[in-house]
């Protein structure tokens, strides 16, 4: 009897350790919206944090930025965030972008340009350029906390 209840504890330490291991694969990546002020309004309704993202399909750091939140590499996930994906070869959007977060036009930036707001669209942490994972990630904690969220 007793080496059953041992099999049966390894076997559950075992569950136990894998299922840590592939809970952030089983996260979702957040609904993509393609319009600044619909993914501000999804973000207060539903209480999240939003993730807007000015960039293009031929940028090999936006697709990057993109991969890892698709495969949950960086912990932008459905049930904390809204995500806008925002074309930044349309100069209107453009435009929009850098006037709805108040940023600065005349200084030099690149894509991904990346805001993080809280629910209700105040800018929390921005970036722009290529990011590794990592160095997101941490981005990403900085935001949860000024939000007053655990991360």
């Amino acid at each position: 009897m007793s080496n059953s209840l041992s099999l049966l504890k390894q076997f559950f330490i075992l569950f136990s350790i894998a299922f840590v291991m592939i809970s952030p694969a089983l996260a979702k990546p957040p609904v993509v919206h393609d319009d600044i002020g619909k993914t501000l309004n999804v973000a207060r309704k539903k209480d999240k944090m939003g993730v807007f993202i000015l960039g293009t399909t031929t940028c090999s750091h936006c697709r990057l930025l993109k991969k890892n939140i698709d495969e949950g590499e960086v912990s932008i996930t459905a049930d904390s965030f809204v995500m806008a994906d925002l074309d930044s070869n349309d100069p209107t959007v453009i435009s929009a972008f850098f006037k709805q977060f108040n940023l600065g036009r005349n200084v030099e930036w690149k894509i991904p340009y990346v805001v993080i707001t809280n629910a209700n669209g105040k800018v929390l942490v921005t970036w722009n350029g290529g990011k590794k994972a990592p160095a997101v990630e941490k981005l990403l904690q900085e935001a949860k906390s000024k939000a007053g969220l655990k991360s």
